[in-house]
């Protein structure tokens, strides 16, 4: 799981489901139901965590899956992973199994990364898990109004259909998105 080997793995916990529903005045929720069992989850404070999430670039695709991805260390040698999306659960692993989660989700990646760092954080912040060559900054050209966008805010409409997808930034895809539709999908 996140490109863990298995022997880095010292406990998954399971047995987490979404529950979906609406509020009285129709409004729709989400939550996480435990399955009764022996083993109960860890406490997980979100505050202390350091939270890596799904970037997701095409505002036409509702995507199943894990959203986000939470670390905090138990100790120098054990860390908790807390993951939420389509599914839930938790990990417990070693500190050979950070590095390989640091390298699955934000190493090397060509493009638009499809994992980002959620929050406002510096080069010097960053855990010692994430692999060196992860760029907080990096930024795409809107081939719109040309403005520079930070990865995280970048939206590549047609990204699954289309070989080189356009990347536009909110501002004009807002604007676009109507006459894009149109035009790239007949």
């Amino acid at each position: 799981m996140f490109g863990i080997s298995s022997e880095y793995i010292i406990k998954k916990y399971e047995g987490y489901e979404p529950k979906f529903g609406h509020d009285p005045e129709g409004a729709f929720l989400a939550s996480y139901n435990q399955y009764e069992g022996p083993e109960r989850k860890p406490e997980f404070d979100q505050e202390d965590a350091f939270t890596v999430s799904y970037n997701q670039t095409d505002p036409n695709i509702i995507r199943d899956g894990i959203d986000s991805v939470s670390v905090i260390a138990e100790t120098s040698d054990t860390y908790l992973i807390n993951y939420h999306g389509y599914v839930a659960g938790c990990l417990r692993v070693t500190r050979r199994g950070m590095i390989e989660l640091g390298e699955s989700l934000l190493g090397a990646q060509d493009g638009i990364p499809k994992w980002v760092i959620q929050g406002s954080v510096s080069d010097e912040e960053l855990p010692w898990w994430v692999p060196d060559d992860y760029d907080v900054a990096l930024t795409f050209e809107c081939q719109e109004c040309e403005k520079e966008v930070a990865s995280e805010n970048i939206l590549t409409p047609g990204e699954c259909e289309i070989e080189s997808p356009e990347q536009f930034c909110e501002d004009c895809w807002e604007v676009i998105r109507t006459e894009w539709r149109t035009e790239h999908f007949r």
